[in-house]
Order: C-alpha cells, then structure tokens, then sequence
C-alpha cells in the first residue's frame, strides 16, 4: 500500500531561483527566491513535486531523470536542498494570507510560524530545527542510501 503525498515524513525542499523575476524579489536573497517540495514515492518509483507557481498549485509526479536535471539546474543558479522530516500528521492551519511557495512548504511539513515569509527564512529556519543540506559538498546520497544527481567534483585548492 503506498503513501499519501501529503503526510508526515522525508521531504526535500528546493530553494533556486524562478526564471522570471518579480518585484517582489529586492526583498528576497539571490539563490533563494522560490521554494519547491520534492519525496520519493517507492511504489512508483517516480518523485511527487509540489510546487507553488506564478500560475497556482502543482502536483506532479516527475521521473528520476528529469529531478537528476533538476538537481544540476539548481546547483548551477546556486540553490540549495534541504532534506526535512514533516512533523506528525496533525491538523494544519491554512495560511491566513495568500498561498505562495512559503506558506505552501510550510503547510506540508507543518511548521506553523507566521514571522517565516522569505524562502531564506523559511531555509534558515528548517536548518535551526534540523534539517540536512543535501546534494552539497561531497556526497550526493539521501540519508535512506538512494543516489540521484552526480557526484560532485572535488575542489581541493592545490594539495
């Protein structure tokens, strides 16, 4: 039996920057302009994406291939990835403003903080309660073993 999308467990949210730019964005940091939510659904063996757009919600189900894409755009624009277990199931509040890619992350993994309005906020905050940074420095391996994006390269600086 599979598990629902929208539940507790192992999400990656994807902090990069959108192509469009917006004027909103002086308040935000380059890098971290937009937010997505990735999880692995074993059963399909394909990837749930969730994502807030210019255009409203999307749910998709997205092949390996194409998050191995996704993965090398977002380290070229300078994102980064955060891996984060939601919290338990409980009831989750809707946003009491206008849904946008932060409070849409921040309702799947149940964090209920209304000062978190930037993505960069919303980064920082999941680092402050635990959260991995993934597809970083040396290892591209999510902490249940599977691989997907390529290895970084190594930049040792003369020795």
């Amino acid at each position: 039996m599979s598990q629902p999308v929208l539940s507790s467990g192992r999400w990656i949210i994807v902090f990069f920057d959108a192509g469009n730019r917006r004027w909103w964005d002086i308040f935000t940091r380059p890098g971290f302009r937009h937010c997505l939510a990735l999880r692995y659904l074993e059963p399909m063996d394909a990837w749930a994406s969730v994502d807030w757009g210019n255009e409203g919600l999307f749910v998709d189900f997205v092949p390996k291939r194409f998050v191995d894409a996704l993965i090398l755009g977002v380290d070229d624009c300078g994102g980064a990835f955060l891996e984060f277990d939601a919290m338990p199931a409980q009831r989750r509040l809707l946003p009491p403003f206008f849904p946008y890619c932060v409070t849409t992350m921040k309702h799947i993994l149940g964090i209920r903080d209304f000062t978190i309005i930037t993505p960069w906020q919303l980064y920082c905050a999941l680092r402050k309660k635990g959260a991995k940074t993934i597809f970083g420095m040396k290892t591209e391996e999510i902490a249940d073993g599977r691989h997907i994006g390529r290895q970084a390269e190594s930049t040792s600086a003369g020795s």
